[in-house]
């Protein structure tokens, strides 16, 4: 991809290009989806690249499955079973991805030293929010999780190092 391309990709599905080849790799290692050349009706089944990019556009975005359908041409139902799948899939595995260093040298090597050969000493990490809206929110919640958009909201909160 080029410089221009792989900033849009990132851009789109939150992550590289590169980290998206591994997740359907791994996806495809672990069995967690099962790829046969016709479904039930004999319809091509459903693409597990495609099925990935949706769930990460849907985690970066927010948007809905039938969005997803219309970008897909893949049912709203078989992205939502995917997506709750695949989130729990990776979820039982978060262990292998997710870590704090063991001692204040890795903290330094790991985490800090890429943000300050970048001119941000002392920086361990960017952080960023997604808004999920909450469609069943109890009423006598509504005035304290309605924000700027006008409706019922969770805020989902990630820090994610330089890599």
């Amino acid at each position: 991809k080029t410089n221009r391309g792989a900033k849009e990709f990132r851009n789109t599905f939150r992550v590289s290009y590169q980290v998206f080849l591994f997740l359907v790799s791994y996806t495809d290692e672990n069995s967690w989806h099962v790829v046969a050349a016709m479904d039930c009706c004999g319809s091509p089944s459903a693409n597990l690249e495609l099925l990935i990019l949706g769930v990460l556009f849907q985690l970066g975005h927010g948007v809905s499955y039938q969005f997803l359908s219309t970008q897909t041409n893949i049912s709203p139902e078989v992205h939502r079973k995917f997506f709750l799948k695949w989130t729990a899939a990776m979820a039982s595995v978060k262990d292998r991805f997710i870590g704090f260093p063991d001692n204040p040298v890795d903290l330094f090597e790991q985490v800090e030293k890429p943000y300050d050969k970048l001119g941000l000493p002392g920086c361990a990490g960017s952080i960023d929010c997604v808004h999920i809206g909450w469609d069943h929110c109890p009423s006598s919640f509504l005035n304290q999780y309605k924000g700027k958009e006008g409706y019922p909201s969770v805020a989902n909160e990630l820090v994610s190092g330089h890599d």
